[in-house]
């Protein structure tokens, strides 16, 4: 009889009408008064018929719905006290930790925490995923709390120095952490932090070969910005070499953990196309990574004779990684070399660009008619009359 009154709790919670969550909770209400009172015979509420209302309180995506589906638990708690047989159970946790993340995420990690709790006294399982960390790592990254960065930091040690079952980090879960430390913290301490946490990525690959935590562009560019806001150009560039060998090993490797597998000519397509957006992607992250970096050099030409000439070096090295040079790039090296010159004219053996070789490489990525494209080319033209 419990399976008639969770098949229609469960079918409003794949509903889309909009009183679906009240609906639920009042079937909810009923089971409980009909439990109490016998009039069912063997109707026995169990934990699972607490959750579904908890999810469709969640799927409101409102501060009220995380409160209702709060009071739902809260409820079940009491009871527990009587019947231990209504007890929380792993979709219990689960459900509120949807149901809080978007609202509260220590009040979310609490949760976390107080399931990990109850697992280790035997009261219930617990199954860490990647997705339930990512939503409690995401949760913290957008929230505007002064030690989110710690907090998502906290969570992957957890990750890390547990033995989980059939888990895994993921590079998404790093990147959010590396990103929040850069951001947040704008120092160079938490520059730092996120670099750590980029060696301990690699370092997790490094023992979990088949893990889906390869670093990409993502996990490097917000370390190689940050360095290169300092000031710390060099070290921005050691990272972004290091970044580029470690692509040309893994090339074709993803950090998306989601590939599905179409049958279909349809679903082949779309995985194609979805393929291309990604890839499309990569190549304009790695390519502002560049640009960064070459920005960078531009700053430091009044106070390092080879400034443009290394400038020059990195964007050469575009054409061999196959990384795609933009105006922006080009002109970021024009730039050091006529600030470059201007402060160090009167050194005999001052460096000299390679002209030839720069504007054959424009011609080959950019090549075209454009008013901008073709003062681009004249001025590098012009460097040999400086």
């Amino acid at each position: 009889k419990t399976s008639f009154f969770s098949l229609v709790l469960y079918a409003w919670s794949r509903s889309r009408d909009p009183d679906a969550a009240e609906r639920a909770e009042t079937i909810l209400n009923r089971m409980l008064e009909l439990e109490e009172s016998g009039e069912i015979p063997n109707l026995k509420v169990n934990s699972a018929c607490f959750n579904i209302c908890i999810v469709c309180w969640s799927k409101r995506r409102t501060l009220e719905a995380a409160e209702r589906g709060q009071a739902i638990y809260d409820r079940l708690l009491q009871l527990c006290e009587k019947d231990p047989t209504k007890r929380p159970i792993a979709g219990t946790y689960f459900a509120l930790i949807s149901n809080w993340f978007r609202f509260d995420p220590a009040k979310a990690e609490k949760i976390f925490w107080d399931w990990k709790e109850n697992h280790d006294k035997g009261d219930c399982e617990m199954k860490v995923d990647s997705q339930l960390l990512k939503t409690l790592v995401t949760a913290w990254s957008a929230s505007k709390e002064p030690d989110k960065a710690e907090r998502c930091e906290k969570l992957i040690q957890f990750a890390v120095e547990n033995n989980i079952p059939n888990f895994e980090l993921t590079t998404k879960i790093f990147n959010i952490a590396i990103r929040t430390w850069c951001n947040k913290a704008r120092t160079v301490n938490g520059v730092k932090r996120a670099e750590k946490l980029l060696q301990q990525m690699q370092t997790y690959r490094e023992s979990h070969p088949r893990s889906p935590t390869l670093p990409n562009a993502e996990s490097y560019y917000p370390i190689v910005r940050s360095w290169v806001a300092f000031g710390f150009v060099e070290r921005a560039e050691e990272l972004l070499t290091e970044f580029t060998m470690e692509s040309e090993d893994d090339a074709g490797t993803s950090d998306d953990d989601d590939n599905a597998d179409g049958d279909d000519g349809g679903e082949q397509e779309d995985s194609s196309q979805l393929s291309d957006k990604r890839s499309s992607l990569k190549t304009s992250l790695e390519t502002r990574m560049f640009n960064c970096v070459l920005k960078g050099w531009v700053a430091k030409t009044e106070t390092i004779p080879d400034a443009a000439a290394r400038a020059e070096c990195l964007l050469l090295s575009m054409s061999r990684l196959g990384v795609n040079p933009n105006m922006a790039s080009f002109q970021y090296v024009l730039d050091a070399w006529r600030r470059n010159d201007k402060q160090f004219k009167s050194q005999i053996n001052r460096p000299r660009p390679r002209i030839d070789e720069v504007v054959a490489f424009m011609d080959r990525e950019l090549g075209g008619s454009t008013v901008a494209y073709q003062n681009l080319r004249k001025n590098w033209r012009l460097l040999s009359f400086q």
